[in-house]
């Protein structure tokens, strides 16, 4: 888990939490995926402008993904994958 800074840009509930600007959040890379793409969340000790700046690895990982790479970090690559991404086959149960 990593600890995350919630920003001005936040509402009253962040990754199904309640929080206020300044709160410090522990969550999972995959629990604050969403809200640091927002600009809700960034990693603790940052601003937004730092985190999102042009040499931000959260930037860089962001545009691989976009583009169909794989993101560099290992906690980014622990993320759920996007929506609409294919899902893996399920193994069938035998059903006993």
């Amino acid at each position: 888990m990593s600890r995350y800074a919630v920003t001005d840009r936040a509402g009253s509930r962040v990754a199904g939490r309640r929080a206020k600007p300044g709160d410090v959040l522990e969550l999972t890379p995959a629990e604050a995926a969403y809200e640091l793409q927002q600009g809700t969340l960034v990693p603790e000790g940052q601003t937004l402008s730092q985190a999102w700046s042009e040499d931000s690895a959260q930037l860089r990982d962001l545009r691989t993904r976009a583009r169909g790479g794989e993101p560099s970090s290992s906690e980014e690559a622990a993320q759920a994958p996007p929506a609409g991404a294919p899902r893996k086959a399920r193994k069938a149960s035998s059903g006993t």
